[in-house]
């Protein structure tokens, strides 16, 4: 296999990472946003094994669209015990207290920290966090589950703005990922064409994190969008004749596998493949 390659289907290889430990004092996985959405990538990553951290700009979890669901755990939902009368806000803050106290999240959440800023550095293939307070934080793998990101400055390969990638419209794969932004996902973004049901967003959790896992177990420290698939997967959703599977893991099944399309290399080789070694 190649430094850089298309990962290859039905391999038996593993190289994992010691669970719960990241190099060099960075985080695995960094999470933007203590919706429903950011709670449960939260939970799935730590139960991957990844060291993972959650930074949300409020003073408590849950987001602004605090609906329980059952993307967090079913069970979870069963034992929680629910008012006959209309869900208040004060109620919908005590469920998430407890979701994140059930599964032991909160040490690995900060509040009151709003990100400003994310850069990617493309010799240790990691992203830069700032803060708004000027607190920086080095992450290999970004998760903003903010929805709309027109709530960050984003720059990828080379120093490019998402906003300039994104001049004419927001062009992705899937919905989760763009090409040039290496290591970035946004589970319930702008281009996923899902609706508002957190269900939906739960699938694109779901497919991301089975490729952060796949990206770990084959040894690989860089994940990335193919920019012939992020053409066809956007001409695909702005065709007006093309009508949406009802979930992201039916999408998934539009290319032939979850992961065909994904681009996976080493930091450095990365770096030097695209001139900047």
């Amino acid at each position: 296999m190649s430094e850089s390659t298309k990962a290859p289907v039905g391999t038996e290889a593993r190289v994992a990472r010691v669970p719960g430990t990241s190099p060099r004092g960075r985080t695995d996985i960094l999470v933007i946003g203590a919706g429903v959405t950011g709670i449960y990538q939260l939970r799935l990553a730590r139960e991957a094994g990844f060291s993972a951290q959650l930074l949300e700009a409020g003073s408590t979890v849950g987001g602004t669209r605090r609906s329980r669901s059952y993307l967090l755990s079913q069970k979870l939902r069963e034992e929680w015990e629910r008012s006959k009368r209309t869900a208040r806000r004060s109620q919908d803050d005590r469920y998430f207290d407890y979701v994140v106290d059930r599964f032991g999240l909160r040490c690995d959440i900060t509040l009151r920290t709003r990100v400003t800023s994310v850069v990617y550095d493309e010799r240790s293939g990691t992203w830069t966090v700032r803060a708004e307070d000027g607190t920086t934080f080095r992450t290999c793998f970004l998760i903003a589950a903010t929805g709309a990101l027109a709530g960050l400055e984003i720059r990828g390969r080379g120093g490019v703005p998402l906003a300039e990638h994104w001049a004419d419209g927001p062009r992705t794969y899937l919905g989760v990922a763009t090409a040039g932004f290496p290591n970035l996902f946004f589970p319930g973004g702008p281009d996923g064409g899902l609706g508002n049901d957190p269900c939906y967003s739960g699938d694109q959790v779901d497919l991301v994190m089975d490729a952060l896992v796949y990206t770990r177990d084959y040894g690989h420290d860089v994940i990335e969008v193919d920019p012939v698939a992020e053409k066809q997967w956007t001409d695909m959703v702005n065709d007006t004749t093309f009508s949406f599977p009802r979930s992201s893991r039916m999408m998934a099944e539009v290319v032939e596998d979850d992961y065909s399309t994904f681009l996976f290399s080493g930091a450095a080789f990365s770096a030097t493949a695209h001139g900047r070694g």
